[in-house]
């Protein structure tokens, strides 16, 4: 018969597809048997869970879960369909030889089973999950009389023990979910034998023994078990306790002792939605989940959990933590996390909202491997750092000033209850702004509200437990997951020193710090004060203290920690802002707490008193710690595991506060008290929260003046781009490993260089002399041959970062090493892990799927993470664009009116060098392409062109915009109509425009024409392949060199181009041995290594030049002359484009510094702008007088000559301007009849005496032979007491022009000179300087 045959074949369900992250079973999980002859239906938020062995058969051709039997075959077989169900009875019937008349009976326990089933199939043809069923039947079950059916069922059961009203009781308390499963499934005649061994629904799920057909249940010791011998067949158990048990026993997620068995991977447990994964560490991985709310318990504590909406019913969103195995030794592993279990559970018995508290733990077995998970409420409104970015202070308003106090009080009394509330405490250890969480008030309907919102602290998985009477835990070393620029310096100072729970206390002070800067001045200041604060904490992470002993020493006690000098600067600003003190320090609130922060949280003495412990266990995990050797690497968070401390004899007390001196930091009573108090002071009326006084004005109040250096840095520092890295660990991962090792001489094989530790020396000639037959030693060999060595040399061979460097730390490297991921990376050790960086030991292709993949991370990051796109700037698009479309299927044209496009398009644009016409006689490769857009082809342009017309840098531009998915781009020689003056001035003056806002610039580096690809092939790169046990790492050439390569490079020294690169906000150089990324926050390596100077850093900000104004006056200037110096050295084809190929930059300088000024003089800073110099032996003069649309350029003005110049060395801060302001006036103070005029200087010519040859006299044009006369306009002077012989004269050298007109001349040059060299006793001449 087909259908016993149908029936006896096993597997008839629906294949199920994995919607869940790994390791975390739920109901959207694999069943572990799917059917072989189905195909996978994924579903994208619910996937089929019943068991693939139950079914029922439909008319329709599409398997459906089948429910096998679990009677005999005389007996009904599941739920069928009307159509063939007295046929399956009869045919069923026949084939075995029973009486189907039995099988049609009907009584109340038919009755409810129909009910039961009825409503069951419904859903599972739904897919529905069992709680939607379960909660229906749950309700049937009290309306039914389900003594009745159990009484009628009696009696096909005579061989029950127990009575119907026992029966019946036991079905009403103790086992509803077994009953339904046992009559959906058609055993309800094993109900009895359950009842007389009292296992009901709490002893469930059971594991099954198959062999004995039984049962047991290890959830009460000693287990109970329970054989159902021949009542039940091995099928119909494997049926009922392999499969359909886990969808009748969803468990509730609740808190559950740390020893408690693991849910079964095939438990389901009760998620609506697919997990979303939040967060990623080493440690642990943080999904948010939607719960049902009937399966699990989230206590509020006074705060708004949040819901989703689901089927008409609200359901708890909730973080689920999966902790990750450390690598660590199995037993320590254990510790770790126990303890973290440990420190959860001390924290639900407080009574505080501004502590985290667990709502269930528990764990799931996939396969051998135990995963363990902690449930907690889910914070809507996202963590501080986002709280501070996303809101504005409204530091003038009562309600928000009192919330910011509270708010900090509660932080506080977090602290002190974590510290001494109970005879077991703990210490966070990892307190920082991402790990405070805010959550709505409990009842709040305000959606933007400030007040409502509560600040709890979250994340104690590096919580160090302290056992009764032990104030401190011992042997503390920075462990993974610890935020460096919050770290106490204790941690880094004694690491085999016991570390009091004070480590709090500091990190709370940066805490503070960082709020207060924020209330004061905004989130875009209290970036500038973490950028402050790396600039002196050594590039490791921000850090508010610094060491001040140098790099090379070891970590010992010898090494002094001091309060990072970034942070003492701001301080003390604060201390002086008027809004923060009155009549003296210490009457507002801020004011008291910021001297509270500076006396007694970040003080960096927090010594251990002498009766402290240091705990014997802790000998446990020693060899399991990562070495740190080197404390530069604390942000490669070596790991670390604490154990509870050694308790103490004798009755236990509450962990005492210990009052401190002056000298040491407080403990958190201290500082809760403080708050409190200064909360209660405000309430009292006895002082204010700030200073109102009407003499100060709601202004924009800024922090302190920034700390750019004066002189610009040109040096160029490569460290390892970890969070690229990290972002592309997917992409390396795909890349195949080298597995065959490089050919090494011994000494070379002997070396450790995975190790920071490893050095080693050796000459130029002999790495020459081992070269042939050692890949390391070629590899050495090649990469100094353009250092500066002699052959005989001793070169001295060491580790820095995850470089190879000799002689001088502070040379540019001369190794990269580089590590792929995989699962050679997975068992490496720590130590090699965190001393090379991952990265690529080859580059990808220009062009490539993985090439384009770096690209995009790129841009990713920076869209997620910086604010170089954002900008106050009308929306803007060109004139013209050139559509890409999406891929080559779509044909490109010139669209000639962009205003019919939104305003948001995004667009690249494109900046390269033209290239020279071919020498005469010479083929041009451009025969045949369209370069260029004139009026001629314009509108043939308009209606689309082949690929093939166009020149291969064109082509390559249009690869990258398509796979960027940006679908347009602009080309200057494209969207510009050629030889056509008029188009040309109205495009020329939109340059700084369509550069700031292009979604990225493309900079075709390498290419020097159109008809060059800058996706070309790169330079072969040498690579040695070595080993360290397992794990395969990599050294390779250093061609780190954004210098050389692209401020260097010949299309860098094009003039226009400099007004490209600091207009566009972002720009990706395609330089010949790799790509460079560059925006706001530096410069990025395809390497995955980074770097930064001031100097690139002032072009490369993306929001240059709108971040001028923050600057103070003397960076101002220096950094504006440093502009005009450079772009005085580029080279322009036309000469006369010198003042128009800067004009867009130079306009945008003007607007945001809010002045006047041409021509490269600013009317703020005109004395300083007119003292420019050649630095070159002459400068030449530029002929205008073929540009008539041109303004003429006047001869004070460096712009109107040819050749490099650079500023006179003035003293900042050292001379008197004001005392000669009637010697000169500023063209911009007074109107121009003419538009057309030319600009001129109102100025006092004086006489000069003469001038002994070596004064500091630069004349423009020295090489003119004639018999000019000289005078000289006095600009300032030096200003040292009295007119004394060694005052300096800064002046302009001038001649007559001889026009015909009186008193007109022009500038000669420039000098500084003494009171003697100038007629001063005489009154000068007024005159008129073009």
């Amino acid at each position: 018969m087909w259908l016993l045959s149908f029936l006896s074949c096993g597997s008839h369900g629906t294949s199920q597809v994995s919607l869940a992250p790994p390791q975390l079973q739920t109901l959207f999980q694999v069943d572990s048997s799917t059917s072989a002859d189905t195909s996978p239906v994924p579903r994208p938020y619910r996937v089929k869970s019943f068991p693939s062995n139950f079914g029922r058969p439909r008319e329709d051709i599409i398997p459906k879960p089948k429910r096998s039997r679990s009677l005999p075959i005389n007996v009904e077989v599941g739920r069928v369909s009307d159509k063939f169900s007295s046929w399956l009875k009869i045919a069923t019937a026949s084939e075995v030889g029973t009486d189907p008349k039995r099988s049609l009976t009907r009584n109340k326990m038919e009755a409810l089973s129909d009910l039961i089933c009825s409503r069951i199939d419904d859903h599972v043809e739904n897919d529905d999950p069992p709680w939607l069923w379960w909660t229906y039947v749950k309700e049937l079950l009290k309306q039914q009389n389900v003594g009745a059916a159990i009484e009628e069922a009696r009696k096909d059961n005579p061989g029950w023990k127990n009575s119907t009203q026992c029966l019946t009781a036991f079905v009403r308390d103790h086992a509803s979910q077994l009953f339904t499963m046992l009559v959906y499934m058609k055993n309800i005649k094993l109900i009895d034998q359950f009842c007389e061994k009292g296992m009901g629904d709490m002893m469930f799920p059971v594991k099954l023994f198959e062999k004995n057909r039984s049962i047991e249940s290890t959830k009460r010791d000693p287990p109970i078990k329970l054989e159902f011998g021949s009542q039940l067949n091995v099928r119909d158990a494997k049926t009922l306790f392999g499969d359909w048990q886990w969808q009748f026993f969803v468990p509730e997620l609740r808190w559950t002792p740390f020893e408690c068995p693991a849910f079964d991977s095939k438990c389901k447990l009760p998620f609506l939605e697919p997990l979303l994964e939040i967060s990623r560490t080493e440690f642990s991985i943080v999904y948010r989940a939607v719960i049902h709310c009937k399966y699990v318990s989230v206590e509020s504590n006074g705060l708004e959990i949040a819901t989703k909406l689901i089927n008409g019913e609200k359901h708890p969103c909730v973080a689920v933590k999966l902790l990750l195995p450390t690598g660590l030794k199995k037993e320590d592993s254990e510790s770790f996390i126990k303890a973290e279990y440990q420190t959860l559970e001390i924290l639900r018995d407080f009574d505080t909202q501004h502590l985290i508290k667990a709502t269930a733990f528990y764990k799931m077995k996939s396969g051998e491997v135990e995963g363990l998970y902690f449930v907690f409420p889910f914070a809507e409104q996202g963590n501080l750092r986002k709280f501070w970015k996303q809101t504005k202070p409204s530091i003038y308003e009562n309600s928000h000033m009192m919330w910011v106090f509270e708010q900090l009080r509660g932080l506080a009394d977090a602290i002190k209850t974590l510290h001494h509330e109970k005879e077991e405490t703990c210490r966070h250890g990892d307190l920082k702004p991402e790990n405070v969480l805010c959550f709505k008030v409990s009842g709040s309907t305000a959606v933007e509200d400030l007040t409502s919102c509560v600040l709890v602290i979250s994340d104690v998985g590096l919580s160090r437990i302290h056992d009764k009477s032990t104030q401190l835990r011992s042997k503390t070393k920075m462990a993974a997951g610890e935020t460096v620029a919050y770290a106490a310096p204790e941690a880094e100072l004694f690491p085999e020193r016991a570390t009091t729970r004070r480590y709090d206390i500091w990190s709370l002070g940066c805490l503070y710090l960082e709020f207060i800067i924020w209330l004061l001045y905004g989130a875009e200041e209290l970036e500038r004060f973490g950028e402050e604060r790396d600039r002196h904490g050594e590039k490791i992470g921000a850090r508010f203290y610094i060491i001040t002993s140098p790099e090379t020493l070891t970590v010992d006690r010898s090494r002094t920690p001091v309060v990072n000098p970034a942070v003492t600067k701001w301080i003390e600003h604060i201390k002086h802002d008027p809004r923060c003190v009155g009549t003296g320090l210490g009457d507002t609130a801020i004011g008291l707490l910021i001297a509270l922060i500076e006396k007694r949280l970040l003080i960096v003495t927090a010594n251990p008193d002498s009766n402290d412990l240091t705990s014997p266990s802790d000998t446990i995990v020693a060899d399991n710690q990562a070495t740190g050797a080197s404390r530069e690497h604390m942000d490669a968070n070596p790991k670390l595991l604490v154990v509870q401390a050694t308790e103490l004899s004798g009755a236990s007390q509450p962990a005492q506060f210990t009052d401190t001196g002056d000298d040491e930091r407080a403990y958190a009573i201290e500082v809760f008290n403080k708050l409190d108090k200064i909360v209660q002071d405000v309430r009292k009326g006895t002082i204010q929260w700030l200073n109102r006084q009407d003499g100060l004005k709601k202004e924009l109040y800024k922090g302190p003046e920034s700390e750019t250096e004066l002189t610009l840095d040109d040096k160029w520092e490569y460290v390892p781009d970890h969070d690229a890295a990290q972002r592309l660990e997917a992409t390396l991962n795909r890349l195949p490993e080298q597995h065959a090792l490089s050919e090494l001489c011994g000494r070379c094989c002997s070396l450790s260089l995975w190790s920071q530790e490893c050095s080693f020396d050796d000459t130029p000639k002999k790495l020459a002399q081992r070269s042939a037959k050692c890949a390391l030693c070629r590899l050495l060999s090649r990469s100094l041959m353009n250092r500066n060595t002699l052959p005989d040399d001793n070169l001295h061979f060491f580790r820095d970062s995850s470089t190879l460097k000799f002689n001088n730390k502070l040379l540019p490297p001369i190794i990269p090493l580089y590590i792929l991921p995989g699962k050679c990376f997975c068992e490496a050790p720590e130590t090699l892990k965190s001393n090379i960086q991952l990265g690529f030991p080859q580059l990808p292709d220009p062009g490539s799927p993985t090439h384009i993949e770096v690209l995009g991370q790129w841009i990713q990051d920076c869209d997620q993470k910086h604010q170089c796109l954002h900008s106050q700037d009308t929306p803007f698009l060109p004139t013209r664009l050139i559509y890409v479309g999406k891929n080559v299927s779509e044909r490109a044209r010139l669209i000639c009116k962009t205003e019919s496009l939104a305003k948001e398009t995004k667009y690249l644009a494109l900046s390269h060098r033209w290239g020279s016409r071919p020498k005469e006689g010479q083929p041009d490769p451009l025969e045949g392409k369209i370069v260029c857009t004139d009026k001629e082809n314009i509108d043939r342009l308009g209606h689309g062109f082949d690929e093939s017309e166009l020149p291969p840098m064109y082509l390559d531009a249009i690869l990258i915009a398509r796979e960027l998915k940006v679908e347009y781009l602009w080309i200057d020689s494209l969207c510009i109509i050629q030889q056509d003056e008029e188009d040309w001035k109205e495009e020329s003056e939109l340059m700084e425009q369509v550069f700031r806002s292009s979604y990225a610039t493309l900079a075709a580096t390498c290419a020097s024409s159109p008809a060059e690809r800058f996706l070309k092939t790169r330079p072969e790169r040498q690579c040695v392949t070595m080993k360290a046990d397992e794990a395969l790492y990599y050294l390779c050439d250093a061609i780190d060199d954004f210098s050389g390569d692209v401020e260097q490079g010949e299309l860098n020294k094009r003039g226009w181009v400099f007004q490209e690169r600091a207009l566009s906000r972002r720009t990706i150089y395609f330089a010949e041995k790799q790509t460079y990324w560059e925006c706001g926050k530096g410069v990025r390596c395809e390497t995955l290594m980074k770097t930064s100077n001031s100097k690139a850093s002032f072009l490369g900000d993306a929001n240059f030049p709108y971040s001028m104004p923050s600057y103070v006056k003397g960076q101002q200037i220096v950094l504006f002359q440093d502009l005009y110096q450079r772009y005085s050295k580029l080279a322009l084809t036309v000469a006369t484009d010198r003042p128009v190929a800067i004009r867009g930059l130079e306009k945008r300088l003007i607007r945001v510094l809010q002045t006047k000024g041409k021509f490269g003089i600013f009317d703020i800073y005109l004395r300083r702008g007119l003292l420019w110099q050649r630095d070159q032996a002459s400068l030449k003069r530029i002929d205008f007088s073929s540009k008539k649309e041109q303004e003429a350029v006047p001869s004070w003005s460096w712009m109107a000559y040819n050749g490099e110049i650079r500023y006179t060395s003035v003293p900042l801060g050292g001379v008197e301007w004001d005392l000669w302001n009637q010697e000169i006036l500023s063209p911009w103070k007074q109107a121009k009849e003419n538009e057309k005029a030319p600009l001129e200087l109102e100025v006092i010519v004086r006489d000069l005496k003469a001038i002994p040859p070596g004064s500091r006299v630069f004349l423009d044009e020295p090489s003119l032979n004639d018999d000019r006369s000289f005078k000289c306009v006095i600009i300032g002077s030096s200003n040292e007491s009295g007119q004394g012989k060694g005052q300096v004269y800064y002046t302009l050298i001038v001649t007559p022009l001889s026009l015909g007109e009186v008193n007109l001349y022009e500038r000669a040059g420039v000098a500084s000179m003494h009171k003697h060299h100038i007629v001063l006793d005489k009154p000068g001449t007024r005159a008129r300087l073009r």
